[in-house]
């Protein structure tokens, strides 16, 4: 009788496994374009930083004065340093 039990206990777990359940979805693939930035190598060199002031820095007051207005011109006059560089941004910054 134990056989009896035994096969009857197997057919009743293998029973369990048969499903009526439809299968799963197919998965489903969809392209999707987009348009996305990326960075893009800028052209422009750097342009050179003008010399720092020398020192020991002169102690005369009007030889100090046109010291300085040479290293102002030399960054801000016309084509000088602070013109270059933002020349190099805008070109490597353009939409």
């Amino acid at each position: 009788m134990t056989m009896k039990h035994a096969a009857l206990a197997t057919l009743a777990l293998l029973s369990g496994c048969a499903t009526d359940s439809a299968p799963p979805p197919a998965v489903e693939v969809h392209e999707v374009t987009r348009t996305v930035e990326v960075q893009r190598p800028c052209q422009v060199t750097i342009p050179q930083r003008p010399a720092p002031i020398a020192k020991p820095m002169p102690t005369d007051g009007v030889a100090l004065a046109a010291e300085l207005a040479l290293k102002l011109a030399e960054y801000s006059g016309p084509g000088g340093f602070a013109d270059r560089a933002t020349a190099a941004l805008k070109t490597c910054t353009k939409p």
